[in-house]
């Protein structure tokens, strides 16, 4: 498995995969702006040809933000997620912190990131509005790479 750096060429392909993992997705042209911005950078696992999970972050030194990551649902459970957090890390210089927030609902994305050695910060109450118009809190985590 291999993580690669993603491009502004691989923005549709980020759009269709993050319309599998969240009620508001972005579109293909949001990704294209982020990727012209020399604050956020990219990363994604290509399986079959197609892109199969990717990371996306903003840096702003000495901190990081985990802006988004996701996993097509069949390749879920199969360590994408980790791997792609753990090796992308590594390609920063200069981070004292790593941020990301996560809906207090998805218990396998925050069993995952306290197992990377992320920590709650703080919870942004009812900050997710979802299509039914119901509220959940967003938990914002931090880790301090070594």
């Amino acid at each position: 498995m291999t993580v690669q750096r993603l491009s502004v060429e691989d923005a549709p392909a980020m759009a269709r995969l993050h319309a599998e993992g969240f009620d508001r997705p972005w579109s293909a042209d949001d990704f294209a702006d982020f990727l012209t911005k020399r604050t956020y950078a990219a990363f994604g696992i290509v399986r079959d040809e197609k892109l199969q999970a990717f990371i996306l972050y903003q840096q702003i030194p000495p901190e990081l933000e985990l802006c988004a990551i996701v996993v097509t649902p069949k390749f879920r459970r199969e360590g994408l997620a980790r791997t792609l957090i753990i090796d992308s890390l590594a390609n920063f210089e200069d981070i004292s912190t790593c941020y990301l927030e996560v809906n207090e609902h998805n218990t396998a994305a925050r069993l995952l990131y306290a197992s990377l050695g992320f920590e709650v910060s703080t919870v942004r109450n009812g900050y997710y509005r979802s299509q039914d118009g119901s509220a959940a809190d967003a938990i914002v985590m931090m880790l301090q790479p070594q």
